[in-house]
């Protein structure tokens, strides 16, 4: 049987790396920080990016092992590894 840090180890090897998942995570963040400086957006959109941004950071201290649970930071990976990759996927292509 093995122990959940022997499993978070596993898994993050299998699936995502600790300097990609905090690339991926900066990214939405510099993303975030565009749409909340954009003039063009509505105030809603611009109020949504600063709230987004405050939770990207919030996730990279996650990530880092700086706030939350072992259990978090599982988490984490998982939604950066099933949500944020594909988005930041389709941004970076060219067309």
């Amino acid at each position: 049987m093995t122990t959940f840090d022997e499993y978070l180890k596993s898994y993050m090897k299998k699936e995502l790396s600790l300097d990609v998942a905090i690339s991926i995570i900066g990214s939405m963040r510099i993303e975030a920080l565009k749409t909340s400086a954009d003039e063009s957006k509505s105030e809603e959109e611009r109020v949504q990016a600063r709230i987004d941004y405050d939770l990207y950071s919030y996730e990279e201290k996650v990530v880092y092992g700086m706030e939350g649970t072992k259990e978090t930071r599982l988490s984490v990976f998982d939604k950066v590894n099933r949500l944020y990759a594909p988005i930041i996927k389709a941004l970076n292509e060219v067309d």
